[in-house]
Parts: C-alpha cells; sequence; structure tokens
C-alpha cells in the first residue's frame, strides 16, 4: 500500500501550502480514474511537489470530498486517500468542463474568493449558466 504523507499542520506556511483550486480539482480527477476504490494509492500530479499535493488532499479529506484513512504518529499525519465522497463526485461534475472551470475561476479572482465555500457556488452559477446557453441554443 502506498500512503501519501501528510505535513503537521503547525509548520509555518509555506510557497506549496497555499491553496491551489487546480491542484484539488487534479486530485479529484485522478482519484475519480482510479479502477479499483477500495485501494488507497498515491497521488501523482506532474508540476507540483509531493509536499503540495499530499497537504491538498488533506484539505479535500476535510472538506469531505474524498474519503480517507487518517494515519496519526508523531511525525505528522499520514492520509491515506480511497475514492471520492458524494459531494467529491458533485464538485468535480460542476468543475469537470474546462470552459466553466476557467469562467468560474476568472469571476472567483474578480471577487477574492479563494475558499471552496464561496468558490463552489460561483462554480455552479457559471455551470448553469452554461447549460442555459447551450439549452437556448439547441431550442433555437
Amino acid at each position: 500500500m502506498i500512503v501519501a504523507r501528510i505535513l503537521p499542520v503547525p509548520l509555518p506556511i509555506q510557497e506549496e501550502m497555499k491553496r491551489d483550486l487546480d491542484l484539488l480539482r487534479k486530485i479529484l480527477l485522478e482519484i475519480e480514474s482510479w479502477s479499483d476504490a477500495s485501494q488507497a494509492r498515491r497521488v501523482d500530479i506532474e508540476g507540483y511537489s509531493q509536499g503540495a499535493i499530499n497537504y491538498h488532499a488533506y484539505l479535500l479529506y476535510e472538506a469531505k470530498y474524498i474519503e480517507a484513512s487518517v494515519l496519526k504518529s508523531q511525525a505528522g499525519d499520514t492520509i491515506v486517500p480511497i475514492h471520492l465522497t458524494g459531494s467529491g463526485h458533485e464538485f468535480l461534475d460542476e468543475a469537470r468542463d474546462t470552459t466553466i472551470w476557467g469562467k468560474a475561476k476568472m469571476v472567483a479572482e474578480k471577487a477574492g474568493a479563494s475558499s471552496l465555500a464561496v468558490f463552489r457556488p460561483i462554480l455552479v452559477k457559471v455551470a448553469a449558466s452554461e447549460a442555459e446557453r447551450a439549452l437556448n441554443a439547441w431550442i433555437g
């Protein structure tokens, strides 16, 4: 079993410990692609350090977007991602389309929103707007 190490929370904030919405989305996409939802795996995303990936996996676990086992030790918590939760699937369904994702990020950046709690409603509204636009085009 491969596990992802999560650094203890009291460490000083470093560059890689800043929340990155794109990385959160990429981790969810990676976990969704696993063929066996009962096996824990290490998440590797090209272009990101393992520390950043592990920290963001922990954020997803805290937000209840992924199921994971958390192993506690003096060296820090170890999170073992298992699968997406219902909330994780819902978020990913809203975030899957790159056009919708890009527009939602642009709106969030203009509004200064970087938390998932604030970003998700923006994402939902952008997705609904795009769906309405597509429906109107289809209806004629």
